[in-house]
């Protein structure tokens, strides 16, 4: 069990690594937060499809709960931008799409159903989430209330994913 964890997240880990060396250099804020930023959803894939094409039926319905988290706190965080338009920071004041964060929901989504589901993987996930907020505000992507709006609704859809609640 121990050394899945390690794996899963030296996996993790190499993957942001690889997005980040792709990514852009930030608008504003640190480059570091920018890399974080830019690699929230490869690390989501790759968690969700190293699940999926486990042999362990168990770890099997789990990257199905995590994709149901990440697919549902997507389209969750799209609805509520549509229904409230909020500005972003400056520089990207013009746009109307800033609430709540997208990147913070799907990273805090992941982060709750996969602790629910493994035990101890909250002690990686977490972290990782919360960098992800972090990187939000750094990039000044979002304000914090789009930010802890993000993580709350996460929280929410990642809960009742993990409980098998909310099914696609």
């Amino acid at each position: 069990m121990a050394e899945r964890r390690g794996a899963l997240l030296l996996v993790m880990l190499t993957l942001a690594g690889v997005a980040a060396r792709a990514a852009p250099a930030a608008p504003s804020g640190s480059e570091l937060a920018q890399q974080i930023s830019d690699g929230v959803f490869p690390v989501v894939g790759a968690t969700i499809l190293l699940h999926l094409a486990s042999d362990a039926a168990a770890r099997q319905e789990t990257g199905r709960r995590l994709a149901e988290a990440a697919v549902l706190s997507t389209a969750a965080t799209l609805v509520l931008k549509e229904v409230v338009p909020s500005a972003r920071p400056a520089p990207y004041t013009s746009e109307s799409d800033g609430f709540p964060s997208g990147h913070t929901a799907v990273a805090f989504a992941l982060a709750t159903a996969l602790s629910k589901r493994e035990s101890g993987a909250g002690w990686v996930a977490y972290p990782l989430a919360a960098a992800t907020a972090w990187s939000r505000a750094a990039t000044r992507r979002h304000d914090w209330g789009q930010i802890l709006t993000g993580a709350a609704l996460g929280v929410a859809v990642g809960h009742l994913a993990a409980e098998g609640k909310l099914r696609l």
